[in-house]
């Protein structure tokens, strides 16, 4: 969503107690897996039991959306499923009756109304919404603050490496994170950033 903004740290640590109600497992498990991989919300709500669980029933290395849920449909993507992306899906695994996790085709992120569908983005922007109105923040965040704040990270960590002496290009590396073709679509993603150049100008300025 054009004009949305990521989500600092202290936001997203106020945002674990943020989920209440009967779905709040499935609600958490999903605001926290979409910060965690930066896929967008069609394609965290494709996601089914096959793609979050290996037939014994572990997590996959990678997880990966299948190209007929990406945007575009030009081809799919995977990222790494890190231990806290482990730790979202844990909760909303476990909390399945154990007849239910045999059934590989169901969705993660079910429906209440019904049992054979995904939840839609409609319902996941209002419950995103009810939360960070419950927490008093403010701005444009929607769903696609997740992936928003997952770039965030990505940048941020790169500059570290580089301000450490190594040679990486934050950008670059970040736009490969996100699955984007175009490194100029990236740079629209970090527009946030401006505030540190008008800082940096500012603290660059030479008196006359």
């Amino acid at each position: 969503m054009k004009g949305c903004r990521p989500l600092d740290k202290n936001e997203l640590s106020r945002l674990k107690t943020a989920f209440t109600g009967r779905m709040a497992v499935r609600n958490k498990a999903l605001f926290f897996l979409g910060v965690n991989t930066g896929f967008r919300i069609s394609e965290l709500l494709s996601l089914r039991l096959r793609d979050v669980l290996t037939p014994q029933g572990a997590f996959p290395r990678y997880l990966s959306v299948r190209r007929e849920n990406m945007k575009g449909r030009v081809e799919s993507r995977s990222v790494l499923l890190n231990d806290p992306g482990k730790a979202a899906l844990r909760p909303e695994t476990l909390s399945r009756p154990a007849r239910d996790v045999i059934h590989q085709d169901d969705f993660v992120f079910r429906s209440m109304v019904d049992h054979n569908k995904a939840i839609c983005r409609e319902q996941a922007w209002k419950v995103f919404v009810a939360a960070y109105r419950a927490l008093g923040l403010e701005g444009r965040i929607g769903t696609h603050g997740m992936r928003k704040s997952f770039a965030n990270h990505l940048y941020d960590y790169f500059l570290e490496l580089v301000a450490a002496g190594q040679p990486v290009d934050a950008l670059r590396q970040t736009s490969r994170g996100l699955g984007h073709k175009n490194i100029g679509t990236t740079d629209v993603y970090l527009s946030f950033k401006n505030g540190q150049v008008d800082g940096a100008v500012g603290a660059v300025g030479v008196m006359p």
